[in-house]
């Protein structure tokens, strides 16, 4: 088991909720009992990420939306169904 990422073991999926901020979510979640597994943080394809413990042990991740890394986005296309390829 990492033990940088000791959630990276469970066995299971975890859901993923979109919302549009989360922004002061990890205070309210650790109120309402919720452990924060990783603290809240821009990744650079463009989605602020959030991963919670709730209070049953079920692990949930929430991110909203962010402006992507601009030398990331120098290096793709979006390809024809919305995603992103690495350019060539």
């Amino acid at each position: 088991v990492d033990t940088r990422r000791p959630w990276m073991h469970i066995e299971r999926l975890f859901p993923n909720l979109v919302v549009d901020t989360i922004d002061g979510l990890a205070d309210s979640a650790r109120a309402a009992g919720s452990e924060v597994l990783e603290p809240a943080r821009d990744r650079f394809h463009g989605q602020r990420q959030l991963l919670l413990r709730l209070p049953g042990g079920a692990v949930l991740n929430v991110s909203a939306p962010c402006a992507p890394d601009p030398d990331w986005m120098a290096r793709v296309r979006r390809r024809a169904d919305g995603g992103f390829v690495e350019s060539s």
